[in-house]
Formats: structure tokens, C-alpha cells, sequence
């Protein structure tokens, strides 16, 4: 008697998440990879804080990521990393980026609008630039509230990368990577301030 090799379409299918789980392949080691040795990450992300931190450049650690400098937010840096690596990264993270703009909104009288998914100026409903939308991240995360919000972005905005076969920072798409590197910008600025009282 022969023997039917089981056809694929009787075993069991895998739902959307665990796909993508598997595709993704979500790990510390992964995202710890994924911004190491970055050739644009220290001016992306830390270059715009030299006026608080004024030694920006990264330095790569052979025990670590990048290494631990006086008057640097190398180490703030790394430990943020190491937060996002133990996130459970959400898909959309662009929820959790609106929720913190929403809030900005509210303070400004409503000037911006939410709609199709990109934020705009109520007046006229000209798209706001990626530096308008992240000033408004910035401004509106000045209390700290919503850093959580913006861990939980940027893990998501990483996971997008890794599921698009972007390992690595300075491989991403260029639109993504300027918000990624805004996002971890406007939390380091906001811990670097509750820790020196500047806001």
C-alpha cells in the first residue's frame, strides 16, 4: 500500500502572528546585531544632543555595543537598546507615535488633523514633514509620560525592519530610519532631562 505524504494544505496553518514571528525571528542577540557597529547611527541619533552630550560618536565595545564615554550617551544608548531587545515589539507601531502626537494636538488647539493614517495641518491639509511630526513627539513627551509609548514605537518600527530583511540599522529604508533614530533621539533627550532637571 502506498503511503500519502501528508499535503500541505491539511496540516494545520499557522496564524498571521506566528508567520511573521517566525519570519521576523524577534531575539535580543537580533536587535542587539542589529545596531551594532553602525556607521550612522551616533550621527543620526546622538549628533542632534551635542549640545547637551557633546562627545556624540560611537565607539563599538567588544564586550557590548558601543563603549561607555565621559560626557557621552553611549551608555544610555546601550541600555535603551537593551530595552527595546526585551520588548515585545508591536506591529503597528504607528498607534503608539499617534497616541503621544494626539496629545499634542489637544495642547495646540487641534491645528493637526489624523487622517489616512498621516498626520496633517487642519487648515489647509498639508501633510506635516517627519521634523514637524517629531517636534511634535518631542514637545509632547516633555513630562516623560509617553516615553513607554515611544520604546514600544521604536521596537515596532525595528520589527518592521527585520520582517522587510533590513538586519541591520544602516540598512533601512531611509523615511524609517530618519524616524526610528527620532524616536530614540526624543527618549535619551527625555531621560537625559529628568536626570538633570532640564525640563
Amino acid at each position: 500500500m502506498t503511503r500519502l505524504s501528508p499535503s500541505l494544505t491539511l496540516m494545520p496553518k499557522l496564524s498571521r502572528t506566528m508567520k511573521e514571528a517566525a519570519m521576523i525571528c524577534w531575539s535580543a542577540e537580533n536587535v542587539m546585531a542589529f545596531f551594532s557597529g553602525s556607521c550612522l547611527l551616533d550621527g543620526e541619533v546622538l549628533r542632534p544632543l551635542s549640545h547637551v552630550r557633546s562627545n556624540w560618536e560611537l565607539m563599538p565595545d567588544i564586550g557590548g555595543l558601543y563603549e561607555i564615554e565621559e560626557d557621552s550617551f553611549a551608555g544610555m544608548l546601550n541600555s535603551l537598546v537593551s530595552e527595546i531587545a526585551a520588548t515585545t515589539p508591536p506591529s503597528d507601531y504607528h498607534s503608539y507615535e499617534n497616541s503621544v502626537a494626539a496629545y499634542m494636538n489637544l495642547v495646540r488647539d487641534e491645528t493637526y488633523t489624523l487622517r489616512k493614517g498621516r498626520w496633517r495641518y487642519a487648515a489647509d491639509g498639508r501633510t506635516l514633514s517627519v521634523h514637524e511630526l517629531t517636534y511634535m513627539l518631542e514637545q509632547a513627551s516633555c513630562d516623560s509620560n509617553d516615553i513607554p509609548d515611544l520604546v514600544l514605537a521604536a521596537a515596532g518600527r525595528v520589527r518592521a525592519a527585520l520582517k522587510f530583511e533590513q538586519h541591520h540599522y544602516d540598512e533601512m529604508e531611509g523615511g524609517h530610519r530618519i524616524m526610528l533614530a527620532a524616536l530614540l533621539t526624543i527618549i535619551l533627550f527625555r531621560r537625559s532631562d529628568n536626570q538633570g532637571g532640564l525640563c
